[in-house]
């Protein structure tokens, strides 16, 4: 790889990599982003960043419309979708804004213009948003696979947690309950920290994984067939390999898992209220785009079976 330029700006050294690190410390600081959102922009820029080093540059100078074009195209060699690219131009684009309002020491803005308004954004395709019914989740989670892959699987269909949100999930955000059972801490948009719930199996079966590789509280709950942590990408990159191995008609992603859980759990009688809490969602319509194949009287047919076993009981 060729050495970095790394050209002198404002008396000091400026590199693209400091602007996007100094970004992403300032955004986690920030109440108004969850750590989820730092966490994307994180992985995002960190990419953009890797690309411009790859080229023998480091330098703001070097961010620019040109280059953000040529790594469009790189990333779309990759097979990366129009939808994954607007994500990528969104972390670019405010980090470019950042630079605008921030002063070097020299009382100069870091940016005198923003790169991405030279960019055109990519039109995003109307795909319906796809699910698993409960036998191909089934399907899905039966699946021939190495032991830390089954855990993954089990933990993102026990407890529909965002991918990122489970790839970051440390032992220390562990609670052990008084009854024997197992919770995790996540915090949440806005900052807020939220307990969930374990499954019985599901936390038993992290623990007994946990104590088997002696892990620290430091550690990341979530290792894949290498050792190493998970990312949101390759979380899901295992579950769609998974999933082709399955037999399943189409590619799933870690994020098809979580429409599934719900929609499942609508089909079973949980109201709109109930799926926004278990997806930590504040906003019902948003919760309510998680909910699919479930006819509008499924809450009421529960109730009417339910209630016909207990006059079945009551009339034994």
């Amino acid at each position: 790889m060729p050495k970095p330029v790394i050209p002198r700006w404002e008396g000091e050294t400026m590199q693209l990599s400091r602007l996007a690190s100094e970004y992403i410390r300032t955004l986690r600081k920030n109440p108004d982003y969850s750590s989820q959102t730092a966490d994307k922009y994180e992985d995002e820029l960190g990419e953009f960043v890797a690309y411009v080093r790859m080229h023998g540059q480091d330098s703001v100078r070097d961010f620019t419309a040109d280059r953000v074009l040529e790594f469009v195209q790189h990333v779309k060699g990759r097979g990366v979708g129009n939808s994954s690219i607007a994500g990528k131009l969104a972390a670019l684009g405010s980090m470019a804004k950042y630079g605008m309002q921030t002063k070097g020491e020299k009382g100069k803005y870091l940016l005198d213009q923003n790169p991405l308004d030279r960019v055109p954004r990519p039109k995003k395709k109307d795909v319906p948003i796809r699910f698993l019914s409960p036998g191909q989740l089934d399907m899905l989670l039966a699946v021939d696979c190495q032991p830390n892959e089954r855990l993954a699987l089990t933990m993102l269909a026990d407890q529909p947690l965002r991918a990122t949100e489970w790839a970051t999930r440390k032992v220390k955000d562990l609670i052990l309950r008084e009854d024997g059972g197992v919770s995790i801490g996540v915090k949440v948009k806005g900052g807020r920290l939220k307990t969930k719930r374990l499954g019985e199996d599901a936390g038993r079966a992290l623990l007994a994984s946990l104590k088997q590789r002696e892990a620290g509280p430091e550690e990341t709950l979530l290792l894949n067939c290498e050792g190493k942590p998970y990312t949101r990408q390759t979380l899901s990159e295992m579950v769609a390999r998974l999933s082709r191995r399955a037999g399943l008609p189409e590619r799933v992603s870690a994020h098809v898992i979580r429409h599934s859980v719900a929609s499942e759990a609508a089909a079973n009688g949980a109201s709109v209220y109930e799926i926004a809490e278990m997806l930590n969602h504040g906003n019902l319509q948003t919760a309510h785009r998680y909910i699919h194949g479930v006819r509008e009287d499924a809450a009421l047919t529960t109730v009417r079976e339910r209630r016909r076993e207990r006059l079945q009981k009551v009339e034994a």
